[in-house]
């Protein structure tokens, strides 16, 4: 709790101040990634690596995918501080870009080396392969090192959540599907919903507390993997309903891909929500249950009049607007 209202405090000294330490604890997770990778290329017994994993049956994908699509989320949240960002058209979709690309290379290059470095017999049952194999590179202060940097990588993780959570509360207030007491900003610009997000995250923490580190990390994770899932899972669905209502301004292949890829989402999103279990589906389905009142409540007098309207209704009241003479 106090880590999460450390991060708060210094997000609420503006977006400058929070992504001077974002980058700062950017840098001391991936540096020792990047050396490591470097590092290991001459520890490591690369024939080792591509060889056939010693058990078959190494655990159940399907009660991974909340930890895989984990490493993804936040990809989509680039865009949301355009306001605050340079040249924005230009300078977050290169950001983007390279970011996925030096990630990428980075854990490729690391997977490499790692599965060259420990035996096979060992990878499979290690709990946090990179820290050992910085243990069997450079010792064992290697491992207390390496430790002490995914510490860092968990907790300073938080300081990005806590700057998206302001800015997203922000533009849905803009867009009239959040209370306008969301539009509120400080002295220093922060939005007022850095502080109630941290409110509701510290309450949410408390309520899941486990005794362990990891049962709790774990928790944590599949709570944040199945607030993103919904979300997810509706933009499929709109952009189906969307596509199949446009299909005429799109060409012969968009027809054929984007059902495609629609699909492929749908598909591999509906996998990861039935991996996570009964009880995270049981919480999405609270959830669900939590924002249906809170998105029609928070809806404009005007808005929660068209949506019970049809769409033939809907042009024919526009008409009228425009001509208020025409009888």
């Amino acid at each position: 709790c106090a880590v999460i209202w450390i991060f708060t405090l210094s997000n609420l000294r503006g977006i400058r101040e929070s992504t001077f330490i974002g980058i700062v604890i950017v840098i001391i997770k991936i540096a020792p990634l990047v050396l490591i990778a470097a590092v290991g290329i001459f520890f490591a017994d690369f024939p080792r690596a591509f060889s056939a994993p010693v058990a078959p049956n190494a655990g159940p994908l399907w009660g991974m995918s909340g930890v895989l699509l984990w490493a993804f989320i936040g990809l989509e949240s680039a865009t949301i501080p355009s306001e605050s960002v340079k040249n924005p058209k230009k300078t977050i979709p290169l950001a983007t870009v390279a970011g996925v690309l030096l990630t990428a290379a980075v854990y490729i290059g690391g997977a490499l080396v790692i599965g060259g470095v420990i035996p096979q017999s060992e990878l499979l049952a290690s709990k946090a392969p990179y820290v050992d194999a910085a243990a069997k590179i450079f010792g064992e202060w290697g491992r207390t090192f390496m430790t002490v940097v995914g510490i860092v990588g968990i907790v300073g993780s938080l300081n990005g959540w806590i700057l998206i959570q302001g800015q997203v509360s922000r533009s849905a207030a803009e867009e009239g599907l959040f209370p306008k007491y969301f539009l509120k900003t400080n002295k220093h610009g922060a939005p007022i919903g850095v502080t109630v997000g941290s409110i509701l995250m510290t309450v949410l923490f408390l309520l899941t507390y486990q005794p362990s580190v990891a049962e709790c990390v774990n928790r944590l994770i599949n709570l944040s993997v199945i607030a993103m899932l919904l979300p997810y899972f509706y933009s499929i669905i709109a952009f189906g309903y969307m596509f199949f209502l446009n299909k005429k301004i799109f060409s012969k292949t968009e027809k054929t891909v984007l059902p495609a890829v629609g699909c492929i989402a749908l598909a591999y999103v509906s996998f990861a929500i039935l991996g996570l279990g009964e009880s995270m589906i049981s919480l999405a389905f609270v959830l669900f249950l939590l924002c249906a009142p809170f998105y029609c409540f928070s809806r404009s007098p005007e808005q929660k009049g068209d949506f019970l309207l049809s769409e033939q209704t809907k042009t024919d009241k526009s008409f009228l607007e425009k001509n208020p003479t025409t009888t």
